[in-house]
């Protein structure tokens, strides 16, 4: 027998209203943990059913908090989304100039002439001067070196991160005289012109972290500059339009981060979104052995969507 949490019908049997939806989603939790302890309710038992996809996400996290076991059905879990993905490489790609990863993601997203042929010219720019993906893209744009730095600037293969990636952008952001970079063979005229654009726009949010502006107000930036968020608001998709709620979701977190950790910064936000994003794949298992994890899988998972 299930037991079947329809998201809003629960609260208004219970008569009962939550100040904002991490109360809410804290309290189904807490009443799931109440049906274990009453009632012998299995996680396997209990369904909880959301009207949008972006109401999920403080349902996970309340999850995460508690150690409850679930799954999403029917879509996708938020922090695997592509849009927040490709929102949270933007944000990587500011933080970190020479994140290759993130930085090929977003590349050509939203869609800006730069396909397989452009990033391949790039990686083996990157290649042959022993330098990340990142400062590729700086020298497409033509912007100088840091005198000195030589053929490594940047650090080979994207391996630099956090303070010292940071550092060694901030350096060719500020546009200090140095040496010309060499060209990036295998671009066109027009991919050039492309790249140079995307590394601006990386530049421009970059001087808005170094000026101290808050992680809600860079993301905001990076998807309205760099033409996503209209993209998204032009389509007649209706996919698309859960996609906009779903970027308005995570411009919550990362207010609400804002607003408990006043002094934290974009890299403090991007290890917590990485804690939970990790999180959430476990299986209710994962540490267990023996008697304990059969018990585990025996007990099974809340299911959400």
């Amino acid at each position: 027998r299930s037991t079947l949490f329809p998201y809003t019908t629960l609260f208004r049997s219970n008569q009962r209203v939550a100040d904002s939806e991490h109360d809410e989603a804290r309290w189904i939790s807490a009443e799931i943990d109440r049906l274990a302890d009453e009632a012998g309710v299995r996680p396997r038992d209990v369904a909880v059913f959301y009207r949008t996809n972006a109401q999920s996400r403080a349902l996970e996290e309340a999850f995460l908090r508690s150690g409850q076991p679930y799954k999403v059905v029917g879509g996708t879990r938020f922090y695997e989304r592509r849009e927040v993905k490709d929102a949270i490489a933007y944000l990587r790609a500011v933080d970190n100039p020479d994140d290759d990863v993130s930085l090929r993601r977003i590349l050509n997203v939203p869609k800006r002439g730069l396909g397989d042929k452009s990033e391949a010219a790039l990686v083996q720019h990157a290649a042959r001067y022993g330098v990340s993906f990142g400062v590729a893209i700086a020298d497409a744009a033509g912007e100088e070196r840091p005198r000195g730095a030589g053929a490594g600037a940047g650090g080979a293969g994207g391996t630099t991160s956090g303070a010292g990636g940071a550092a060694s952008g901030e350096a060719r952001d500020q546009g200090a005289d140095g040496d010309e970079p060499p060209a990036v063979e295998g671009l066109t005229t027009r991919a050039r012109t492309q790249v140079t654009r995307f590394h601006e726009l990386l530049v421009g949010l970059r001087h808005q972290l170094a000026a101290g502006d808050g992680v809600a107000d860079i993301l905001d930036s990076a998807l309205d500059a760099s033409g996503y968020l209209a993209e998204l608001r032009a389509s007649d998709d209706p996919q698309d339009a859960a996609r906009v709620e779903n970027l308005a979701e995570l411009h919550s977190v990362a207010a609400d981060f804002q607003d408990a950790n006043p002094d934290g910064t974009l890299a403090d936000f991007l290890e917590r979104v990485s804690l939970v994003a990790d999180a959430d794949q476990l299986p209710p298992s994962a540490d267990l052995d023996g008697e304990a994890a059969r018990e585990a899988e025996d007990q099974g998972r809340v299911t959400v969507g």
